[in-house]
C-alpha cells in the first residue's frame, strides 16, 4: 500500500513509531528476564533494580527510533510500501537505535548518563 504525503504522520510516522517500540520492547523484554535471573527469587531485588521510568523513556526512545527509519526510508514523493520486509526492518530500527540514541544522549546531555 502506497501513502500519499497527506497521510505521512498519521500513517507513515506512527506506523513506524510503534513498530520501533514493538522492537525496543521485546529489547526490554530480555533485558527483564535477565534482570530477574540475576536477582533469583528476591522480588525485593528486582523492584529495587527496575525502574520504570527508565523502561517508558526507553520505550519513547524506540518509538523515535522507528518513526525516524520510517521517515527516512520513505521516497521522496513521501510514499512508503509497508511490506512486511519493511515493518521488520522498522523493529530492528527501534531495537538497535535507542542504543544509538541513549549514546548520544549520554555523550552530549550532561548528566543523562545512569547506572545501568
Amino acid at each position: 500500500m502506497a501513502i500519499e504525503a497527506t497521510d505521512l504522520v498519521t500513517t507513515v510516522l506512527l506506523a513506524g513509531g510503534l513498530m520501533g517500540m514493538l522492537g525496543q520492547g521485546l529489547r526490554s523484554a530480555i533485558g527483564l528476564k535477565k534482570l530477574k535471573d540475576s536477582t533469583g527469587d528476591n522480588g525485593s531485588l528486582f523492584s529495587a533494580s527496575f525502574s520504570a521510568s527508565r523502561f517508558y523513556t526507553s520505550l519513547f526512545i524506540g518509538f523515535l527510533a522507528g518513526a525516524l527509519t520510517a521517515f527516512f526510508m520513505s521516497e521522496p514523493t513521501m510514499k512508503l510500501t509497508l511490506s512486511k520486509e519493511v515493518l521488520i526492518g522498522l523493529m530492528a530500527a527501534g531495537y538497535a537505535g535507542t542504543d544509538t540514541l541513549e549514546g548520544l544522549a549520554n555523550k552530549f546531555i550532561p548528566g543523562s548518563a545512569q547506572a545501568r
